[in-house]
């Protein structure tokens, strides 16, 4: 027995791991030791296995979940299709609603129009109307100022002729009395008769022939004058009081119209053709105008509706009145020249002849005659001016009624050119809104168009997939110089035909051509699906890419804190040990036991480290600041500990070693603190940043994600119509190759 079998066959007692004490043989216990690595062995083949079949799990998984995003993605599309469809549907129905309102709003503007033109043109024949009334009126009030300067100027020289057959008649008068004077002396010294008893004949002016004594006489003549003079007042104060002429009407206000006969008179005469024509062609029209009724207010406050005709036949009664009283005034002026012809031929006859007393006797006598005339002349005055007075007052009530007038047909004129702007304005809407109606009708039409053109392609599309489809199904063509020979997919079989049967050999082309057409459409589809899906996987290793990134900046930020903890747990350890160097005296060196509970510090600090950073993990900026704050609270802490122990240092060398060391400790900590917290501060600006970049870059890449994903649904939108088609195309396919067959 060799050493070797000797120390196999050793024993040695082993507790196993359920804590039993056995006894084995060392070749016992070698073998057990390979039977535990193969079974790792084995252990990590089987993990293997699994992890590759978990692999493979979620592998299948996700192409699960890809299938499904597509099943949903084509669901949805056909959803949204049919929804498109009820829109277009929706949208024609009020397109044609539209149109329904437009053609009513039509019919309505053709009634406006037609109320516009009506009101334009009774507007416009009230123009006419008020320009004529406004022609005539100025006309007649020019007139009347004409006449009114006229009648003034006859009044002055009236009064001028007045006053001087006054002054005439007084010297006459001086003249009568002292001749009479010096006659009734002779009288009474012939017949010895006192003065008044004298009687002496006198004419009437009634033709009888009267004695009256010379106090009657006298006390006649003294009446006479007195009531010369009461005339002479009146008509001073008359001229004082007198109404002034009739005033000037502005621009306003319309003049006062003219009579009809004095516009004849001023119209140029006219050919009896132009006469018959004119007449035919305004007789409607003034009809009209003159039938127009006005709400008229009088002075008295009253309002009364009146015509045209009715007004301007009132202009024309004033206008006779004032005419009438022109004729008075002549016929008053014609008596006044009567008088004066008479007053100068009996002053002529007296002067010349020298009559006798009795002829004296008589001529006083035609001289009282002559006066009582002139009394009636004055009263005639007095009257034709009172007249005159009212017929003024007349004209002015007339003016003012005319004035009111014309401010009601200037509102008139207002209001209808008011509502003609309001109706210009609905035009205007209208044509805008019958633009816009056209332009809604142009895009209808083109929809239809492009909805006829889609449908017909869609038919053909279904009628040749339909022949494909049949052919597919059925038969398939082969060609042999200048034969065809048809092969039943089915049974295997082949038939011939001669070359006069090429007829359905062309439609049979005409199928292979379009299933060449479906074949490269199709083709075409899946090559543009494989480069979407291409762009999309780039654009997921992108956004992977950038995952990545943020996370590797996630770990470097991780890092810096896990780096900063550590100088800061180093620092703290320094401080530590200076404190207790400095309060127990003792030399700064450490021992082997000393270092041995550093290394248990540094093992419990490490700990506390990785809690640390898991939490650093988490953190937020907000949290990052309030760690900066804090650092600021530390700085200040430490600093006020410096100035305590610098005011505690004592004069003994080794004392005062040690508390130096621990203030410098402390101000390195300060330093060191500030460079953190400086570090602290550009990374957070680095990691703002950071963000701000990919925040814009997540954005472009789900815009791209979001057009990759919209061209994908519109490919797959086209492969389905495509296969949709094919599938309605199978069965017409089936029935050509029947007849074919046949």
């Amino acid at each position: 027995m060799s050493q070797e079998e000797f120390l196999l066959t050793l024993k040695i007692s082993v507790t196993g791991l359920d804590g039993v004490t056995r006894e084995m043989t060392i070749q016992e216990i070698v073998a057990m030791i390979g039977d535990v690595i193969k079974r790792s062995e084995e252990l990590k083949l089987k993990e293997k296995k699994l992890q590759d079949e978990k692999q493979k799990l979620e592998d299948e998984r996700r192409n699960y979940d890809d299938e499904k995003l597509l099943a949903d993605t084509k669901a949805r599309h056909q959803n949204n299709t049919g929804m498109r469809n009820e829109d277009v549907t929706e949208a024609l129905q009020k397109l044609h609603d539209e149109q329904k309102l437009l053609s009513e709003q039509k019919k309505q503007l053709v009634e406006i129009k037609m109320q516009l033109e009506a009101d334009k043109e009774e507007l416009s024949e009230k123009e006419s109307a008020l320009a004529e009334i406004e022609k005539k009126q100025s006309e007649e009030r020019d007139r009347l100022d004409a006449n009114q300067k006229h009648i003034d100027a006859e009044q002055r020289a009236l009064s001028e002729e007045r006053d001087q057959l006054a002054e005439q008649l007084a010297d006459e008068r001086m003249k009568l009395e002292q001749e009479w004077e010096k006659f009734a002396k002779q009288k009474c010294e012939e017949n010895g008769e006192d003065e008044k008893q004298l009687r002496i004949a006198v004419p009437g002016l009634d033709g009888v022939v009267r004695e009256r004594t010379v106090e009657e006489i006298t006390t006649l003549i003294e009446e006479v004058i007195e009531k010369t003079e009461e005339l002479e007042e009146k008509e001073q104060a008359l001229k004082r009081t007198r109404a002034p002429p009739p005033p000037s009407l502005g621009k306003g206000t319309p003049p006062s119209p003219r009579r009809a006969d004095d516009e004849a008179s001023s119209t140029p005469p006219r050919s009896p053709k132009s006469e018959k024509k004119a007449l035919a062609s305004s007789t409607s029209e003034q009809d009209m105008i003159l039938q127009v009724k006005i709400m008229v207010i009088g002075l008295d406050g009253v309002e009364r509706e009146m015509t045209i005709a009715e007004i301007i036949q009132m202009v024309g009664d004033v206008v006779k009145k004032s005419e009438e009283l022109k004729l008075k005034e002549k016929e008053l002026e014609e008596l006044k020249q009567q008088v004066d012809m008479k007053t100068q031929r009996q002053a002529k006859e007296a002067q010349e002849k020298g009559q006798d007393h009795c002829e004296d006797d008589h001529l006083l006598l035609s001289d009282m005659h002559d006066h009582d005339d002139f009394e009636e002349t004055e009263r005639l005055i007095t009257e034709l001016k009172h007249e005159n007075q009212a017929a003024n007052e007349q004209h002015k009530i007339d003016a003012e009624t005319i004035r009111e007038q014309w401010q009601q047909l200037k509102k008139a004129k207002e209001t209808a050119q008011r509502r003609i702007g309001e109706l210009n304005l609905l035009q205007i809407a209208l044509r805008d809104s019958k633009r816009r109606n056209e332009r809604i009708k142009d895009q209808t039409e083109e929809l239809e168009k492009e909805l006829e053109k889609y449908k017909e392609q869609l038919r053909k599309n279904r009628e040749a997939k339909n022949k494909f489809m049949d052919q597919k199904q059925e038969w398939t063509i082969h060609v042999h110089k200048d034969k065809v020979y048809y092969q039943n997919a089915k049974t295997g079989k082949s038939q011939w035909q001669k070359p006069e049967e090429k007829k359905d050999y062309h439609e049979w082309n005409l199928i292979e051509e379009l299933q060449e057409k479906f074949n490269t459409n199709d083709k075409k589809h899946k090559d543009t699906i494989s480069v979407l899906e291409e762009k999309l996987n780039r654009s997921e290793e992108k956004n992977l890419a950038k995952d990545e990134e943020i996370q590797s900046l996630r770990e470097h930020r991780n890092s810096s804190t896990a780096r900063i903890l550590k100088m800061e747990t180093d620092h703290a350890k320094e401080r530590l040990s200076l404190k207790q160097s400095g309060l127990s005296g003792e030399d700064t060196e450490f021992s082997a036991s000393q270092d041995i509970d550093d290394d248990d510090d540094e093992k419990h600090l490490t700990k506390s480290q990785e809690e640390l950073l898991k939490k650093l993990k988490t953190m937020t900026r907000e949290e990052l600041e309030r760690k900066i704050l804090y650092m600021d609270e530390k700085e200040t802490e430490l600093k006020l500990m410096i100035k305590k122990l610098k005011r505690g240092l004592k004069a003994d060398g080794r004392k005062q070693y040690d508390m130096q060391k621990i203030i410098e400790a402390y101000e390195a900590e300060i330093q060191y603190l500030r460079d953190l917290k400086l570090n602290l501060e550009r990374t957070i600006r680095a990691f703002a940043r950071e963000i701000k970049t990919l925040k814009r870059r997540n954005k472009t890449l789900e815009m791209k994600n979001f057009e990759l994903t919209k061209k994908l649904k519109e490919a797959a939108e086209e492969n389905s119509e495509l296969t949709k088609r094919l599938n309605e195309a199978a069965p017409r396919f089936v029935i050509a190759n029947r007849k074919i067959v046949r």
